[in-house]
């Protein structure tokens, strides 16, 4: 050791790198924005609130005219790098995914697809498991996966 405290270099965090640091202040400028927006839109709602009271407790002053209307609000487009998410499974029925495990039999490492998987009914996990996905059914699985099938039928597949 060079004089320096073992328990200084322990806790002393990493440092950030440049594209983590772009992230997060992307992020930011996001959030803020959204902020920004959502922030108008409340005062705007409020305005509009404290002036149809004024009308409904008959405070109006003669002179004074207001002008009710709808308020819409935008939100900041998306990045491009936000892809869209195929549509949901039936509420409630279940979810499920494909994950990959690695394996090493006689030096050789191979991989094998399971589906992970959990059946629902009226706010009850009934069945939390995983089956194995033999590699000519794969295909057939992705395929049903990202049509977001019913778990059911994903099952239905595998046995």
């Amino acid at each position: 050791m060079t004089g320096q405290n073992p328990l200084n270099m322990a806790t002393a965090n990493p440092p950030i790198s440049p594209e983590v640091l772009e992230l997060i202040e992307a992020h930011t400028r996001r959030s803020e924005s959204l902020n920004r927006t959502i922030h108008t839109a409340i005062h705007q709602q409020i305005n509009a609130i404290k002036d149809t009271l004024k009308v409904l407790e008959g405070r109006l002053e003669s002179s004074e005219t207001i002008t009710i209307k709808a308020v819409k609000t935008t939100t900041p487009q998306k990045n491009e790098e936000i892809t869209k998410v195929a549509v949901r499974r039936l509420k409630g029925e279940g979810s499920g995914s494909i994950h990959w495990r690695t394996y090493t039999k006689n030096g050789r490492q191979y991989r094998q697809a399971f589906f992970h998987y959990e059946l629902w009914e009226g706010g009850d996990r009934l069945i939390k498991s995983c089956k194995y996905i033999p590699k000519e059914k794969v295909a057939a699985i992705q395929d049903l996966q990202t049509q977001k099938a019913s778990i059911v039928e994903i099952l239905r597949v595998l046995s």
